[in-house]
């Protein structure tokens, strides 16, 4: 418990999905966790909207070289990133 061995990563055609839910994207040893099972792509259903959690996920693109599925998207051979759902 709090370890992050609880979190799984699923092996889909897009790439290793997982997830986290509203307020669980602002816990960077959570989102660690993700990454160290493999993460590729990060589901972030919230309710939250506008340019700081648009910045939130910017930085977690960034940070974690995935594509994120509520916002945003990174292009990690060139750095890109561009918002809206995909």
């Amino acid at each position: 418990m709090g370890d992050g061995s609880t979190f799984d990563v699923y092996d889909t055609a897009v790439g290793r999905l997982g997830g986290l839910i509203c307020w669980e994207n602002y816990v960077p040893l959570a989102r660690h966790a993700l990454y160290s099972w493999g993460l590729e792509v990060l589901a972030t259903p919230t309710w939250d909207r506008g340019e700081p959690w648009l910045s939130t996920l910017r930085h977690v693109a960034k940070e974690g070289r995935v594509r994120d599925g509520n916002w945003m998207w990174a292009d990690t051979t060139g750095g890109r990133t561009s918002s809206g759902c995909w």
